[in-house]
């Protein structure tokens, strides 16, 4: 039993379906790398064109696009491998943890509701499927716009010293928004799973319920349960966007420091026109850099309940 235990996770099933795993990685990876090139060229773009180099500027424009177009391809392909053996992967769990929930013993069953073993293996793992497939795609972007960032930073040492100052406040808020949000999330999927079970078992016991007379009881019950799910799910998703929110109203002060900062170094002949198109073209990639790193640690938080939720099916200490 230990053995099972010990042996079973996600990474048992994608190393199943490693050559389309490593396909999957490819074609993000090529895309990524298209997506820099492009980034990149049309930013010398823009430099060129500003300074009246036409012919240079068309040639640039027609290789960013045909970068940028390639990268599509990528991303399609990448789309591609992820619904064909998503789906393959979602079976071969469930039946597993079909297969797994009949070994458990019978005070498992009555200390837990039947709707928490239902969504561990319908839902969870198809949501940690779902979240491994956009956890690569936003360490993509990421790679791409910390291209973009370091190419901004090099501009001038004042706008690097501003970003660098910014990436780190931006970097203590969002571990923070982390943290209170795995808690939360946790404890949503708890209610949820009681609410979704007492719906489940007074749908099935319906002839019961009204040969006994119990409706409006069991209703003031399942409306106590849906109050409960909804003022935590509200708890959640407020708090959530209340720390993004603010992170994100700084980020946007900060941009207009940035851009006033640009005007008074191009009066004072420090910055070319050129360079401050550069920094209002791409100054939004800050705060989509901050945004994706955080999304990628709700994904992360995300994946790490639902395996753990998943696979407390092989350790009856864990599954609560």
């Amino acid at each position: 039993m230990e053995k099972t235990k010990n042996k079973m996770g996600i990474g048992v099933y994608l190393k199943k379906h490693k050559v389309a795993v490593i396909f999957e990685i490819l074609s993000a990876l090529f895309a990524c790398v298209l997506s820099t090139a492009s980034t990149l060229l049309f930013a010398t773009f823009l430099a060129k064109i500003t300074t009246g180099s036409f012919g240079e500027s068309l040639r640039l424009l027609i290789i960013a696009g045909t970068c940028m177009i390639a990268g599509r391809f990528c991303w399609w392909l990448n789309s591609y491998i992820y619904y064909k053996y998503a789906n393959i992967i979602w079976k071969e769990i469930a039946k597993d943890l079909t297969k797994r929930s009949f070994a458990l013993s019978i005070s498992t069953f009555s200390d837990n509701n039947s709707g928490s073993f239902i969504t561990r293996i319908m839902n969870d793992p198809m949501e940690v499927l779902g979240n491994l497939s956009s956890l690569i795609d936003r360490i993509v972007e990421i790679i791409t716009q910390i291209v973009v960032i370091i190419y901004i930073i090099s501009l001038h040492w004042i706008i690097g010293l501003l970003y660098s100052v910014m990436l780190i406040l931006s970097f203590i808020v969002e571990f923070y928004r982390r943290k209170v949000n795995k808690k939360n999330i946790a404890t949503s999927k708890k209610i949820n799973d009681k609410t979704y079970s007492l719906v489940k078992e007074t749908i099935e016991s319906e002839t019961d319920i009204k040969a006994l007379g119990l409706e409006e009881e069991l209703y003031d019950t399942i409306n106590i349960s849906f109050d409960k799910y909804q003022k935590q799910k509200s708890k959640e998703d407020i708090v959530d966007t209340s720390i993004w929110n603010t992170r994100n109203v700084v980020l946007e002060v900060f941009g207009l420091i940035v851009l006033s900062l640009g005007i008074y170094l191009m009066e004072q002949n420090i910055l070319t026109m050129a360079t401050y198109i550069l920094i209002y073209s791409y100054r939004h990639d800050l705060r989509d850099f901050v945004w994706n790193v955080g999304v990628i640690s709700k994904i992360f938080t995300q994946i790490s309940i639902s395996t753990n939720r998943m696979f407390s099916l092989y350790d009856e200490k864990r599954i609560k």
